[in-house]
């Protein structure tokens, strides 16, 4: 079997258990088992097969059982364990090609034991604390210690589904508060990826019990990101949990649980910004940059050398005599909109950092959801220099997180000793401008340590499965929006208008729409609406270009504020974009009374007058723009056309004449030759639509001039000449 193959199998008796065709179920699992010749599993589904087989007998006799729906529940339950075990052992045999399975293969032949693992950590750990107080660290303990910490990672990540024994080993080292913080944190990564590999309740039971009994808040954060993550992907599963939802219901009765979830949520919104945010630095900052550098170069060269002053991009914007290059090209106003999304806990540094995640460190899994220590082994040489503010960039309450840290220290420590010399001198030059902007940035961000904690790690998170060199091996939470109403019990603890409010504000105001108007649409279906809502829910179909949802909302929205200019245009929009043009004029023509002075509108009106065939009001509309407006030409190409169409020829081509000679398009010199054509120049028409296809292509010019024959056809031109007229361009064009 190939991995497709297994994969499909199992889909297949996942199928049957969700359908409750447990015969059916039985018969492939105990087929697909065979293949994996795993006897063990083969008694436990002889004995389950045996159980269903007495509960159908009883049932059949009329034997009444108190306990067989929960027989029946569990054990559809412990055959969907099974399946997973099955697919396990069957993708092991079979396909171990991936590192789970690699890892997977190694611990079937010596199986890790947690227990005695975290036993030789804390140990080794000790060495190395010794050690680290007489000032002579061992490279080798510290090795030693690291290789058991990412064996404890491994083996916590291998269990397929938590035995009482393991549940209660890993409880009792979180809880510990003589187990180490990295120790913790990388207990609670591994449950992640575990869980993410197969479903377990009993490993979301164990993160939600942690983040409410665990002493160290910023320990208990990261479990509740972890089982927030594995709850929405698992949401259709962990829904009908009982003891999820016990727990959880628990939960939610506590003061600070909601407001934790909250600041979770929105962190992983604020996620969602990161490729936006990468795209902007990448197409329009680093060019930009890169374009200006020459000139800033050429321009601030030093008068007194051939030196050139040394450019320091971080801080351009903050020189006068770089401002007006900065206001010509727009690059300050986006370096600004970067700042503030910073400011907002926008993820500014994956693209920075993106390029720095393929040192050898980052093949290791564990390695990614590491907490930063300067004790790490690979960064004996960071240790050795000697420089404060170094050290306290990296290592103090900095708004990078923690796999950036690694990816900056490593670096650093790897840079040629003159290159790093260079670095020292210019930080230590802005060290304290720096160290203000990431204070500035925490302080608006995140007030609580412990929040500020959970922002990083889902950075962390984020880069491991967009960033990491086997990142298509693992199933990826990031994928698909993680919505909090989908939740099972947060998402109704969090359902009041308040928050529905909040968060659909936030979802708004980063455009995404249709997040945003799931929400709303809870606060209509609760009776709560007003005329805000019911217009943002308008614009959110709106811009998936729903046009008939967003007018339905907009016209709700203008029964509760029937003189909202705003609300006014975009009914308008909408009728305009539902070609309903009539309707269309009647609201722009609203909108005017407001606003007479504006022009658009004016233009807007022009258009749908013309579309419903209203070509005299429509040309009266053009002319107000052209003389209001002299500067521009943007009437000229309708007014053209409406002389062309009421049959003024002389007057449509001094306009179009204009429009010629003011960098024209294909379309220009196709309707100019219509004109031509009806006034009977057929060679000059010929010309303009030569120009046409010239500016287009042959069968897009085709398609537009025979759309638009019925019109020629109207203004008296033959229908049998215009496919001719056409050949004759394709003949001269061959030529």
């Amino acid at each position: 079997m190939n991995k497709l193959e297994i994969h499909k199998s199992i889909s297949q008796v996942k199928s049957l258990l969700n359908e409750h065709r447990i015969k059916e179920a039985f018969f492939l699992m105990n087929e697909l088992n065979g293949k994996a010749e795993q006897w063990k599993i083969s008694d436990e589904l002889r004995r389950l097969e045996e159980t269903y087989r007495y509960m159908i007998h009883y049932m059949v006799e009329g034997i009444d059982d108190p306990y067989k729906d929960k027989l029946y529940s569990d054990m559809i339950s412990r055959m969907s364990v099974i399946t997973d075990e099955i697919e396990r052992n069957l993708l092991c045999q079979f396909a171990n090609n991936t590192l789970y399975l690699n890892h997977l293969h190694r611990h079937i032949q010596r199986p890790y034991d947690i227990k005695n693992l975290i036993l030789s950590y804390s140990a080794t750990n000790e060495k190395v604390e010794l050690s680290s107080e007489v000032g002579m660290v061992d490279n080798n303990i510290l090795k030693e210690k690291e290789r058991l910490l990412s064996d404890i990672f491994i083996a916590i990540w291998l269990i397929q589904h938590l035995s009482d024994k393991d549940y209660q080993t890993i409880s009792d080292s979180l809880n510990s508060d003589s187990s180490t913080y990295e120790l913790k944190c990388q207990i609670i990564s591994a449950i992640l990826l575990g869980t993410l590999q197969y479903y377990d309740s009993k490993k979301i039971e164990l993160l939600l019990n942690i983040y409410h009994s665990t002493n160290d808040k910023k320990i208990g954060i990261r479990a509740l990101v972890c089982a927030i993550l594995t709850m929405h992907h698992y949401r259709e599963q962990a829904s009908k949990d009982p003891l999820l939802r016990n727990i959880l219901e628990s939960l939610t009765d506590k003061h600070d649980f909601l407001s934790d979830v909250k600041s979770i949520i929105f962190d992983f919104i604020r996620t969602r910004d990161t490729d936006r945010i990468s795209k902007k630095m990448k197409d329009e900052v680093i060019p930009e940059i890169m374009k200006l550098q020459p000139e800033i170069m050429k321009r601030f060269k030093n008068s007194d050398s051939d030196t050139e002053l040394e450019l320091d991009i971080n801080n351009m914007e903050e020189n006068p005599e770089w401002a007006e290059l900065l206001d010509k090209s727009g690059l300050g106003n986006k370096l600004k909109e970067l700042s503030e999304l910073q400011m907002e806990g926008g993820d500014v540094f994956m693209i920075a950092f993106s390029n720095l995640k393929n040192f050898p460190f980052f093949y290791k899994v564990s390695n990614w959801f590491l907490p930063f220590s300067t004790s790490h082994s690979e960064l004996a040489a960071l240790r050795e220099i000697n420089n404060e503010n170094l050290m306290n960039l990296i290592c103090g309450d900095s708004i990078m997180c923690d796999s950036d840290k690694y990816s900056f220290a490593i670096s650093v420590a790897q840079m040629p000793h003159s290159q790093r010399t260079m670095m020292m001198q210019q930080m230590d030059a802005q060290f304290e401008q720096i160290k203000q902007h990431h204070q500035n940035s925490l302080e608006h961000n995140l007030t609580s340590d412990y929040k500020t904690e959970a922002s990083k790690y889902i950075k962390d998170l984020y880069r491991f499965f967009k960033l990491f060199n086997r990142r298509s091996e693992f199933i990826d939470p990031f994928k698909s929006p993680i919505n909090f109403i989908y939740l099972p019990v947060i998402g109704e603890g969090l359902a009041n208008e308040e928050n529905l409010r909040l968060i659909g504000e936030f979802y708004f105001n980063r455009g995404y729409y249709n997040d945003a108007r799931a929400l709303f649409a809870i606060i209509e279906a609760n009776g709560n609406c007003d005329d805000l809502i019911l217009q943002k829910i308008g614009f959110c179909h709106q811009s998936e270009k729903a046009y008939d949802k967003a007018l339905d909302y907009y016209k709700k929205a203008e029964i509760l504020n029937p003189d909202n200019s705003w609300l006014i245009k975009k009914i308008a929009l909408c009728h305009k974009n539902l070609m309903q043009y009539d309707q269309a004029a009647t609201y722009y023509e609203k909108a005017l009374e407001k606003n007479a002075s504006n022009l658009n509108l004016v233009m807007n009106l022009g258009h749908c007058l013309l579309q419903a065939g209203h070509i005299d009001e429509a040309l009266k509309c053009y002319y107000k723009v052209e003389y209001l407006d002299e500067k521009s030409n943007r009437a000229l190409r309708p007014i053209a056309w409406c002389e062309f169409e009421l049959g003024n020829y002389e007057q449509s081509r001094k306009y179009y004449n204009k429009v010629i000679s003011n960098n024209p398009n294909a379309q220009d010199y196709m309707n100019f030759g219509h004109l031509e054509l009806a006034s009977k120049n057929l060679s000059l028409a010929l010309s303009l639509y030569a120009n046409s296809i010239k500016n287009s292509s042959k069968e897009e010019f085709r398609k537009s001039f025979l759309e638009d024959s019925e019109l020629l056809v109207r203004l008296g031109i033959k229908a049998i000449d215009l496919p001719i007229i056409i050949d004759k361009l394709l003949y001269d064009l061959d030529n």
